[in-house]
């Protein structure tokens, strides 16, 4: 359907099946009868877009569904907090970003914003022993280790120790991280606390003694 945009100008024509156009008639205040009567179209049609306005003070059409939550500045502001510090439970980042937005807000929400910057729930892997000092440390011993001869392994002599639960585990500590940085440090979890520490040794003649540890683990407590 056409409809001459000046009435002293027929040739000037606009299509009045769009939404858009009526929306400019109405931001033009064209009477709607007079639209509804060019066009030959029932008078609600045209009129449609001024109760809108009456309503909602606007021509724009609203959009369907649930409106977000947070916007994509809030929404960058939660996956910073959940990088500087992967084992932040939904529950709390929740609290958080209600208490910086003033916004109410379901935990739910949340781990949707995670999932779609792509970062999951999963159970943080053990973090090793080491620190980076050690691992440097080590890795200089096995460098300069590389060339010796097997006589020089016969006097060395490796120990070690580990920790045993009496009754279960430590329990599983979550994080939320991206696929395939499981083994990085802000991933991992310590290794909990001790039930029974145990330490032996082994070398080229075999292995030695268990020994059980109790309190600390100092140098007095390598002596066989």
């Amino acid at each position: 359907m056409r409809f001459g945009a000046n009435m002293n100008d027929p040739h000037k024509s606009i299509d009045l099946n769009g939404w858009k156009t009526k929306r400019y008639l109405v931001q033009m205040e064209w009477n709607s009868v007079v639209v509804a009567g060019q066009s030959r179209v029932v008078r609600s049609i045209p009129f449609r877009p001024k109760i809108e306005k009456k309503k909602t003070k606007s021509v724009e059409k609203r959009r369907t569904g649930r409106p977000r939550r947070f916007t994509e500045h809030e929404e960058r502001w939660i996956v910073r907090k959940i990088t500087y510090n992967p084992k932040t439970g939904a529950v709390k980042l929740t609290l958080k970003a209600q208490q910086r937005f003033n916004k109410s807000a379901n935990s739910e929400t949340v781990r949707n914003i995670l999932r779609k910057y792509n970062f999951h729930g999963r159970v943080a892997r053990r973090k090793p022993f080491l620190s980076k000092a050690h691992r440097r440390a080590r890795l200089e011993f096995a460098k300069s280790c590389i060339k010796k001869p097997p006589e020089f392994w016969n006097s060395v002599l490796f120990v070690d120790e580990s920790k045993y639960n009496f009754f279960e585990s430590d329990g599983k500590q979550m994080v939320w991280r991206k696929p395939n940085s499981e083994v990085e440090m802000k991933s991992l979890t310590s290794s909990g606390g001790g039930s029974q520490m145990v330490w032996s040794c082994m070398s080229a003649v075999g292995v030695g003694n268990l020994r059980f540890i109790d309190g600390m683990m100092d140098g007095s407590v390598l002596i066989l």
